[in-house]
């Protein structure tokens, strides 16, 4: 027994509430090391000089994921109690037995001292509660400027874009195409910021209480979230609170004022004076000096930049908000906009951009979701075969494994955003391998979000071609495809489900089931060069099609009888 590999934590990552007196517990140990764990617990103050005085509950914990060097282990447990002590009993596949309490491991535990010990009902501060519509949905991002216009298409509007490109889009403009989104199946849409700004993409913000001009007005906007509503479809915005535009008040008075401005804290500064310059003496987004860095820090800054969500949440009615650059913000501001947002109402979705391991922002205290660029590296490296379907299955594994169960189902999967390279150019048209990538990121565990035009294939390659004016025209193979696998998501397995990966000696093919109490469905992919045989022929909900036989770059789902 690899001790040493064995890994547990009192903290909210390894031990948390899931609802009522329910909780998860969860132990990592070395891959293929341990046959068996067992969770015993008790309430804590059954003892008498630290000898328990009733035997401890047991619970066989479940090999719930399996990753590159460690099996994770899981169980749910009821406890009514106030604290609780509890140990892990494992037995390795030569047979031996070890309990593990108090980060020590003994022959027997008899005593509570050599217990791990928890108060498990303050774990109920941090508990996610979401609204029906975001548990599997589908989110539909629109880059405002280049969706649709009120009227007529600017000239430039079908031509490749670069940085400097202006169209014409506008919230009119996706008022009157909201229609066509609902009939794609989506729950939501989110947009990239619609704030007063010099730039095409609205992320420098001059004016966070006013629509840009170019977009429409507050009305525009007020009229485009009725009518979404109406289409049960819900509305979440970008949130800029990392940076600003040099042309923001705040930072307007700084360079006036220097060491002087009421606003100097607002900023990070480093050296004064302070000028617009390349390499300048304030912190900034990137290195891009027109776009300087908020001390988000700072308690006028929080209270700003909250009383800002507030006005959008509760005048405008929208259902969520999408922090831009969160990994960079203060965790205390972070913490603080939750608190007022879910206060005012519990169901808005706060969401962040986080490309990185989010486990830490996803405790119930920070994020609701996070936009999965982890799931999107990943479906890339495995269809341009960097990695083996074993692989990509180990590593989806890592990433289920360190978030919240209830998270889990709200993780946003994607294969483009604005900030990417769009699928369709990426992998060259190929439909083959562009259903790989929409079929993954519908079926596996979260939700989604779809990139304006990718279900009309609309190429762009790198951060300045990726934002080509939207082109309403039918794509005859993908659209259909996305219509179809927004009805898959519907079902119960797909849409809320578990997940369970099943292990085979063919490191090529993918296999996973997703199910619920009463269903099950499985999952087959084959990333390898030669055919892969199923065991009896199975009928296909993709192509609704009977299969026996996977050919390479094939993706099928079934339902499981």
């Amino acid at each position: 027994m690899e001790k040493s590999a064995i890994i547990f934590e009192k903290n909210r990552d390894y031990i948390y509430h899931l609802q009522d007196d329910i909780y998860e517990v969860k132990i990592l140990t070395k891959r293929d090391d341990i046959e068996s764990v067992e969770f015993l617990y008790n309430d804590k103050y059954f003892n008498k000089d630290g000898h328990l005085l009733v035997p401890s509950t047991s619970l066989i914990l479940l090999k719930k994921y399996i990753t590159n060097y460690h099996d994770v282990f899981m169980g749910r447990f009821c406890f009514t109690g106030v604290a609780m002590s509890f140990y892990f009993r494992l037995k390795d596949k030569k047979g031996q037995v070890i309990n593990y309490g108090a980060y020590h491991f003994f022959n027997d535990i008899f005593n509570v001292n050599n217990m791990f010990d928890a108060v498990p009902y303050l774990l109920k501060a941090d508990t996610f509660k979401f609204p029906k519509w975001s548990v599997g949905g589908k989110i539909y991002q629109i880059f405002v400027e280049r969706f649709a216009p009120t009227n007529e298409y600017s000239k430039n509007w079908f031509e490749p874009t670069n940085y400097f490109s202006k169209l014409n889009g506008t919230l009119k403009g996706i008022t009157k195409n909201l229609g066509y989104i609902k009939n794609l199946g989506m729950d939501a849409i989110y947009m990239t910021p619609i704030f007063k700004s010099p730039t095409n993409h609205k992320y420098d913000v001059e004016d966070y209480y006013t629509i840009d001009s170019n977009f429409g007005n507050r009305d525009d906007l007020l009229l485009l979230v009725e009518k979404a509503h109406e289409l049960d479809l819900k509305v979440i915005i970008d949130l800029v609170f990392n940076h600003t535009s040099t042309n923001f008040f705040a930072f307007q008075d700084l360079l006036l004022n220097q060491e002087k401005s009421q606003y100097k804290d607002w900023y990070i500064v480093s050296e004064y004076p302070v000028k617009i310059e390349e390499n300048p003496k304030y912190k900034c987004f990137s290195r891009v000096k027109e776009m300087p860095k908020l001390n988000t820090a700072n308690e006028e800054v929080q209270n700003y930049l909250i009383d800002v969500a507030l006005n959008y949440i509760q005048y405008f009615k929208i259902d969520g908000i999408r922090m831009d650059v969160a990994d960079e913000i203060d965790l205390t501001f972070l913490r603080r906009l939750r608190k007022k947002v879910k206060s005012y109402n519990e169901n808005i979705m706060i969401y962040g951009e986080i490309w990185f391991d989010s486990a830490s922002y996803l405790q119930g205290d920070i994020f609701d979701s996070v936009m999965n660029y982890q799931f999107y590296s990943n479906v890339f490296s495995l269809i341009n075969r960097e990695i083996t379907a074993d692989e990509f299955g180990d590593n989806i594994d890592i990433m289920y494994s360190r978030v919240h169960l209830d998270v889990q189902n709200e993780l946003l999967n994607l294969i483009s955003s604005h900030d990417t390279e769009r699928a369709c150019s990426r992998l060259n048209y190929r439909y083959d391998l562009l259903k790989i990538a929409f079929s993954l990121m519908y079926l596996m565990k979260g939700s989604l979000m779809i990139y304006y035009g990718e279900e009309k294939c609309l190429g762009g390659c790198g951060s300045e071609d990726n934002r080509r004016g939207m082109i309403f025209k039918e794509n005859d193979v993908i659209t259909p495809l996305v219509r179809n696998l927004s009805e898959i998501k519907e079902i119960a397995s797909f849409k809320r489900g578990d997940y369970h990966r099943i292990l085979l000696e063919n490191k090529n093919i993918l296999m996973f089931d997703r199910y619920v109490t009463d269903e099950k469905y499985r999952v087959v992919l084959n990333m390898g060069n030669d055919n892969f045989e199923l065991e009896n022929e199975v009928f296909d909900i993709i192509d609704k099609t009977k299969v026996k036989t996977l050919k390479p770059n094939m993706i099928i789902a079934f339902e499981l009888k």
